[in-house]
């Protein structure tokens, strides 16, 4: 069932609908634990896009907004541990297809080695009964307040907050570009373009608007995994093969950084620019 609305039926409707239906495939992933690296990406997907659903609907959701945004907030977080560790492996994997010349098969064999067992033992360590026992509760309740909450005039103001939130987001991280404020520009475009798909099924702008974000997120996504990579190198330089090849992935990592920042600042330009008649 595709994460959009449809033609003809109310928004309040249509977004509870889809708010029922990503808390059920998240928690089927939860419970069905045979693949954890792909029950952990699937379910983590769905808390995405509820949590983009929330966004949308914070200003007529109020307090029920905080409380289950709480609730979507601790599963992310607890999802994004097993996640982060299983997406520097191909993280390494992206660095040796891209500068095969220095990442060498010898350098990413011994870090994956190491970075394959952290990903299991995360993955172990997920507690997903606890997971499943709060998006049951989020169940209850969550699609019948965004029923209530999801009219018309809501959804345009909350799209154009959304647009409002993830241009600023941009602005702070082109003006002084670190990684925290880079991965706060991701997470806003992710709910931007969860929103756009959201309206692909009634507006062709929408649709044709997704398509561009998909990649700047993916883009800024990479820049994320990259910057998690660093992170977890530097921490525990030893466990991770010797001093040669960690300056080489470092550097390489540094590289495709700029690259995929250059590439991001620039999509971003475009797709969330502002004209000077629209500020006043």
């Amino acid at each position: 069932m595709a994460f959009r609305l449809r033609p003809g039926h109310s928004f309040g409707k249509e977004l509870s609908r889809i708010s029922a239906h990503e808390l059920g495939r998240a928690i089927d992933a939860m419970r069905h634990t045979d693949d954890r690296a792909e029950a952990v990406h699937q379910a983590r997907k769905c808390v995405k896009k509820l949590r983009a659903v929330l966004r949308l609907l914070e200003r007529p959701l109020r307090g029920e907004y905080r409380r289950h945004n709480i609730i979507l907030r601790a599963a992310a977080h607890r999802l994004s541990v097993p996640r982060d560790a299983a997406a520097m492996l191909h993280t390494i994997a992206a660095l040796r297809q891209r500068y095969p010349d220095l990442v060498t098969s010898a350098i990413v064999e011994a870090m994956s080695h190491r970075l394959a067992i952290d990903a299991r033992t995360k993955q172990k360590e997920l507690r997903s009964n606890r997971i499943e026992h709060d998006l049951r509760c989020a169940v209850k309740t969550l699609p019948a307040a965004v029923r209530v909450a999801g009219t018309k005039k809501s959804v345009h103001v909350g799209l154009v907050h959304g647009f409002e939130r993830a241009h600023k987001a941009m602005r702070r991280a082109n003006l002084a570009p670190d990684d925290r404020l880079f991965h706060t520009w991701r997470r806003r475009v992710k709910d931007h373009w969860y929103q756009m798909r959201l309206m692909a099924g009634i507006d062709h702008a929408a649709r044709a608007r997704a398509v561009q974000l998909k990649r700047l997120e993916t883009w800024l996504g990479n820049d994320h995994d990259l910057v998690v990579l660093k992170a977890t190198l530097l921490k525990s330089a030893q466990t991770y093969g010797n001093q040669r090849g960690l300056v080489v992935v470092l550097g390489c990592a540094e590289h495709y950084q700029f690259t995929l920042r250059k590439r991001a600042t620039r999509l971003g330009g475009r797709l969330f620019a502002v004209s000077k008649a629209s500020r006043h």
